[in-house]
């Protein structure tokens, strides 16, 4: 475990973002003594932090050196400059069924005009989507504008008033990081993106690459060729293909030394640890997949034990309840017990 919160996230190489509490309970299986503060010190105050929409077109909390080459590498996987297109996009996912018209409805003179006004007070002030639709007395879905202009990088999300739900004042971009400017092209930053994940992540198929970065399989191969005299081929007993990581982090491996104890970890919905990876039967030889997805396909909350899923758990009525697959040995079910009475007390004591 660590004990810097910006490290770690570095090291892990970012930090998955699809739900407000998610960040922050990655954060609490790898950073012994973790406080929520400290990552809301980071994201707020420091700034070394910073949370955009990146690879996949998913929400991200990202190390501000890693910034310029994401989103280099990925806006075009997301990003519209059309204010029209990307507003009619959402609102048709409210659109009425019964035949009458769209109550988001707005033509491109309204959007414009909005999105003219938005930036301008937000240029000034640091708002929520509650005081800005207050101050601007409209009847157009401000949110959907917001959330555009976020994901061009001319808003930012800024604070939010507690660190479990996801309710952000919203900010210029360049006033809350005016030093950042993206000068990488999408070839240069796709090659350090590439890197860094093989780096964190390895060993990694293809497949793993492609699905992480969302990149095409075409532009993958072409930067693994460049990367050939830093990286490393090999197989992986049980798996079929071929796996790849860094020379160096080979060398490493041979000298790997494993644990007396069992090593066990509670980890939140879609953590990196699971989603950085395409195939999920890599976390465990037994077929899970049906057990660890919901309807939608997002991983649930996992149990691990000696880096392979053993069960899911779940916060309710103020306890963490947890369900195993199969039974453990004596001293792996006791250290399960024990993380889940260390994890309920963490979110007892900060929700």
């Amino acid at each position: 475990m660590g004990v810097d919160v910006y490290q770690v996230t570095k090291d892990i190489t970012c930090l998955q973002a699809p739900s407000a509490t998610g960040p922050y309970l990655s954060l609490w299986a790898r950073v012994r003594g973790f406080s929520p503060d400290a990552l809301m010190k980071e994201l707020y105050h420091s700034r070394r932090l910073v949370k955009i929409k990146c690879m996949r077109g998913d929400l991200f909390i990202v190390p501000l050196d890693l910034v310029e080459a994401t989103i280099a590498a990925t806006r075009d996987q997301f990003s519209n400059n059309d204010l029209a297109k990307i507003y009619h996009a959402m609102a048709r996912t409210v659109q009425k069924t019964n035949g009458e018209p769209n109550p988001f409805e707005a033509s491109e003179n309204e959007l414009e005009e909005h999105k003219k006004s938005i930036t301008e007070l937000l240029e000034r002030e640091c708002l929520t989507i509650e005081q800005l639709k207050k101050k601007l007395a409209t009847r157009v879905n401000v949110s959907y504008i917001i959330y555009a202009l976020c994901d061009s990088h001319i808003l930012i999300r800024g604070p939010t008033v507690r660190w479990d739900n996801n309710k952000h004042r919203y900010t210029a971009w360049r006033n809350w990081l005016p030093g950042l400017t993206i000068r990488m092209t999408k070839e240069e930053a796709q090659t350090v993106l590439i890197m860094n994940y093989i780096k964190t992540y390895g060993p990694v198929s293809l497949e793993d690459i492609v699905w992480w970065t969302g990149f095409t399989r075409e532009d993958t191969v072409k930067k693994l060729k460049e990367l050939a005299d830093q990286t490393v081929e090999i197989s992986i007993d049980c798996f079929e293909g071929k796996f790849i990581l860094t020379k160096d982090h080979l060398a490493r491996l041979k000298l790997v030394k494993f644990l007396d104890e069992p090593l066990v970890n509670f980890l939140p919905s879609q953590d990196n640890y699971i989603v950085a990876y395409r195939k999920r039967s890599r976390h465990s030889l037994r077929d899970i997949y049906h057990k660890i997805h919901d309807r939608a396909g997002n991983v649930l909350p996992v149990v691990l034990v000696d880096g392979q899923v053993e069960g899911t758990w779940d916060y309710v009525n103020g306890k963490v309840e947890h369900t195993l697959f199969e039974k453990l040995d004596t001293g792996a079910d006791y250290a399960v017990k024990l993380k889940a009475r260390s994890l309920g007390d963490f979110l007892k004591a900060h929700l």
